[in-house]
């Protein structure tokens, strides 16, 4: 077939680059299957054999070729045409699947800026495990990472679908972050929280989630554990004790000696011998020997030292 001269002309007086040409053919295929809603009245007079390469023609277009690419974490961030008008710059781990009309990218982790030509008729879906984020026509950043999944939308707009059932329009120069909604995701944003310097009750809100999410118990170990320095570190001393012995009570909590430290540290100070005996027990036997605490294993509850 000869080289469409529009094409032709394109290039020649603008010097195009092939993401253009691209581009340009996407847009001359859309106008052909527009004009051709005016042209089947006009030859269905003319025979079922004219009216048949008619169809013979347009089936060409109707069945979007199929896009497939993989990301491993290894990309130098160089943009990557994946479909006529849908251009890719990644920075971490996800698989695209779909077609060129339909791109679907499955974002595991890193970060993905998605460029997606406006007016081309694309649906294009990037999802994760917190969001699914969907857009027609624009620029946005999808990022992945302990916090959750943030959006950030740089032209257009986009519509963002969070795990926890919340929805989100965001247009230029907005984000919103879609949260964790298992347990194991809640740990490591609280732990990505506190890394990052956020505030105690912040963190904590995070851990409380991941408490109600019902995880197993090597993150729940990780989480009560947590509750309990946390709950220290913001002087709530009751509250601590109270949940450094829900955590000990559970036959199997780990992170049994710190837990227990913070309860004995904390009972001591509030009430001497009775406080810190309950906690005692938990520790290792060399620590209570060369400590205060050994005079209160010794002496018995309610017996503070001198």
């Amino acid at each position: 077939m000869p080289a469409d001269p529009r094409l032709a002309a394109y290039a020649e007086h603008t010097a195009a680059t092939p993401t253009d040409l691209t581009r340009l053919r996407a847009r001359v295929r859309g106008a052909q299957a527009q004009s051709s809603r005016g042209w089947l009245p006009y030859l269905a007079g003319t025979g079922a054999l004219a009216f048949a390469a008619v169809l013979a023609i347009g089936s060409v277009d109707t069945a979007p070729a199929p896009v497939t690419a993989s990301f491993d974490g290894t990309s130098t961030g160089a943009s990557l045409e994946v479909a006529p008008g849908v251009a890719i710059t990644a920075a971490g781990t996800g698989e695209l699947t779909g077609t060129e009309q339909a791109p679907r990218l499955a974002w595991a982790a890193g970060s993905v800026e998605v460029s997606v030509e406006p007016g081309a008729g694309l649906d294009v879906q990037v999802a994760t495990d917190e969001a699914l984020v969907k857009v027609v026509g624009t620029v946005f950043q999808v990022e992945r990472g302990p916090l959750g999944t943030t959006v950030g939308v740089t032209r257009g707009k986009v519509a963002v679908s969070c795990a926890n059932g919340t929805e989100h329009s965001l247009t230029a120069d907005t984000t919103t972050t879609c949260w964790p909604t298992t347990a194991t995701g809640l740990l490591g944003r609280a732990q990505a929280q506190r890394t990052g310097g956020a505030s105690v009750e912040g963190v904590m809100a995070t851990v409380e989630r991941g408490l109600a999410a019902g995880p197993d118990a090597t993150i729940r170990t990780e989480l009560a554990a947590l509750q309990v320095v946390l709950l220290a570190e913001s002087g709530s001393a009751g509250d601590a004790i109270a949940a450094a012995t829900a955590h000990l009570s559970q036959p199997d909590s780990g992170r049994r000696a710190e837990v227990a430290r913070v309860g004995a540290a904390l009972g001591y100070a509030a009430s001497g011998c009775s406080g810190a005996e309950p906690f005692i027990a938990d520790l290792p036997a060399e620590e209570v020997a060369a400590s205060a605490l050994s005079m209160c294993h010794t002496a018995g509850e309610g017996n503070a030292p001198r």
